[in-house]
């Protein structure tokens, strides 16, 4: 089972990483978006593609 320290120091990191990923896309210009995982990827990756007309 994982206590309560363990799991906050696993937030903490998740929150330091995804940081660091959102800064390094912004540097190079890609888009980084957070998504729920549970969400097909249907719903995720074909609307922007559309949207951006990269897909038809």
């Amino acid at each position: 089972m994982i206590d309560a320290d363990a799991l906050e120091s696993y937030r903490r990191n998740m929150t330091a990483w995804q940081e660091w990923l959102a800064r390094h896309c912004a540097r190079y210009g890609a888009t980084y978006v957070r998504l729920p995982t549970n969400w097909p990827i249907e719903k995720q990756i074909v609307p922007y593609l559309r949207a951006r007309r990269l897909l038809a």
